[in-house]
């Protein structure tokens, strides 16, 4: 397949992604690297677990948010993973034997060696190699071949304005070693990275939040000239933009799905609405209005419901209604509260 972001074929794990099927799984801050584009937050950078935006305490803390986003596959990232090799090595064990091994397993990692070898071995199903700075370096092709003989090996990198040339050789030097994709994204400003991108003169692309611009205009180039001068590798592009419309938001309306109470409402984007009421006598307003009791909940001098009896509420004297609308991650992050009158 040929086309505006992507020639051959898309990773496995791209394609569980797109459908917001995988976990994220951050493993640790730690990393021996200062890529200048790093949109680690500086809170992260120590040595920190997450399971999507969820602290882990305990590893069953990881197989939980598995659970309640119905993950198909987990992506596991950092800092540099490899820095704590026997984390890895007992979270991939533990997701295999929880849900078998269909659950897809990607690491990002800066290291092509033995040891990940023994994580193929393991179960581990994808490696995305990350070449700091876009210099692949020494790379052993026979780790690559070895590889390759039970997992996919691809190389994940940022789309940086004006390293075109550095992007094309890296394309030709990845499929003369074996490698089978390589997944460009579109570089983003963040708060980690912010200060060093604009130092380099770069911008945000007009009508985008943190896309940097420049960054898919190079990787596009890299796409047009591949297409016509590569054979035997693919090439992925993953715009800034996939995330929230395909990524985060399919993900969220799946956890949402499982957590949600019968009178929540799922929006569109995956956030949660309800209605919570201020009142003296909320078990006399619910049997006013006749609501029924798997759509509220009572705590003391309020309750919860669905926004479906915004107009029976407004009617009644000495209430006062709130619509809150958060988002469905372990810490149930309230976006907005709206006063309705």
């Amino acid at each position: 397949m040929v086309g505006k972001y992507l020639i051959g074929e898309m990773p496995k794990g791209c394609r569980i992604c797109m459908s917001g099927g995988k976990l994220t799984l951050f493993v640790t801050g730690l990393c021996f690297n200062r890529c200048f584009y790093c949109p680690v937050s500086m809170d992260k950078k120590r040595d920190v677990c997450y399971a999507n935006e969820r602290l882990v305490s305990v590893i069953d803390d990881v197989v939980e948010e598995a659970r309640l986003m119905d993950a198909k596959g987990t992506g596991i990232t950092g800092g540099e993973p490899l820095l704590v090799f026997d984390r890895v090595k007992t979270y991939i064990d533990l997701l295999k034997n929880i849900f078998g091994s269909s659950h897809h397993i990607h690491i990002y990692t800066t290291e092509l060696s033995i040891r990940v070898v023994e994580l193929v071995d393991r179960g581990l199903d994808e490696i995305r190699y990350h070449p700091v700075n876009l210099n692949i370096g020494e790379i052993d092709k026979s780790i690559v071949k070895r590889i390759r003989e039970d997992a996919d090996i691809g190389i994940e990198i940022p789309s940086i304005p004006g390293r075109y040339n550095d992007m094309a050789k890296l394309v030709l030097a990845a499929r003369d070693l074996g490698f089978q994709f390589i997944n460009i994204n579109e570089l983003e400003f963040s708060e980690a990275n912010y200060k060093q991108l604009r130092l380099m003169g770069l911008r945000i692309r007009r009508g985008h939040i943190a896309a940097v611009n420049g960054s898919m205009d190079e990787a596009l180039k890299i796409v047009k000239w591949a297409s016509g001068e590569v054979k035997d590798i693919s090439i992925h592009i993953c715009p800034s933009s996939f995330k929230d419309k395909y990524q985060y938001r399919l993900r969220l309306i799946k956890t949402a799905k499982n957590i949600a109470k019968p009178y929540e409402k799922i929006n569109n984007d995956g956030t949660i609405t309800k209605l919570v009421v201020e009142t003296k006598n909320p078990k006399q307003i619910v049997k006013k209005i006749k609501i029924p009791r798997k759509m509220y909940e009572i705590s003391r001098n309020k309750f919860e419901t669905s926004v479906r009896y915004i107009d029976k509420l407004v009617e009644i004297k000495n209430v006062k209604i709130y619509r809150y609308t958060y988002l469905p991650t372990y810490d149930r992050k309230i976006l907005v509260i709206d006063e309705v009158t």
